[in-house]
């Protein structure tokens, strides 16, 4: 299947799941916070300030 503007939900979702599958799927991860009420504020300001490139994980 080759990528396209044109693709429906569940098309484009079977389209990342095979490049998952494939580990072709890449993910930036920006930052990993803990899991508490910390980290949710934290990552919460991260993103407010738009200035996150890649994937914030509450760990």
């Amino acid at each position: 299947m080759k990528r396209s503007k044109d693709m429906k939900d569940k098309e484009a979702l079977s389209y990342l799941a095979d490049l998952y599958r494939a580990h072709k799927l890449q993910l930036k991860t920006a930052e990993v916070l803990t899991f508490d009420l910390r980290g949710v504020i934290g990552a919460h300001q991260l993103i407010d300030k738009k200035q996150v490139a890649g994937k914030l994980i509450l760990k």
